[in-house]
């Protein structure tokens, strides 16, 4: 049980530094509540799927250490939820090439722009998935060793 523990720590240290940095981004980096941007039509629900992949990453806090490969597919879902909205910031010109059709207040001033808050945070939802990956085949190996 103790052979598996690295990945279990692995999993909460990487869960609670997406955790942590998805509260810093959304209210001390760049506050989006009471904005604007939370009540677009298109900006809205990506500020409303942030702050879901966020308290799914709080919660996985609490439920890997019993249930680590339920806990690893909650810690996916949320790196794809908090995804959407950093890619908005770093890349703001596909997102008007897709919505097309909508009328913009503001223009384009350039489609990628180096967003240093939005790329750490890409970075870190990569690290957190391959982390909850590991922890998946690991599981899964472990399971398939079992005798039982």
């Amino acid at each position: 049980m103790h052979k598996y523990m690295g990945h279990k720590l692995a999993q909460v240290a990487t869960c609670l530094l997406c955790a942590v940095f998805a509260w810093n981004y959304e209210h001390i980096v760049a506050p989006l509540e009471g904005t604007e941007f939370g009540g677009g039509w298109l900006t809205g629900p990506l500020l409303h799927l942030y702050d879901l992949g966020a308290l799914l990453f709080f919660l996985t806090l609490f439920l890997v250490f019993f249930f680590p490969r339920a806990t690893a597919v909650i810690a996916i879902l949320a790196s794809l939820a908090c995804l959407p909205l950093y890619l908005y910031f770093t890349a703001p010109g596909p997102y008007r090439k897709i919505f097309y059709w909508c009328e913009f207040k503001s223009p384009l001033i350039a489609n990628f722009r180096w967003n240093a808050p939005a790329v750490e945070g890409i970075l870190i939802l990569v690290l957190s998935s391959y982390v909850a990956v590991c922890s998946l085949l690991v599981s899964k190996q472990r399971k398939s060793k079992s005798p039982v």
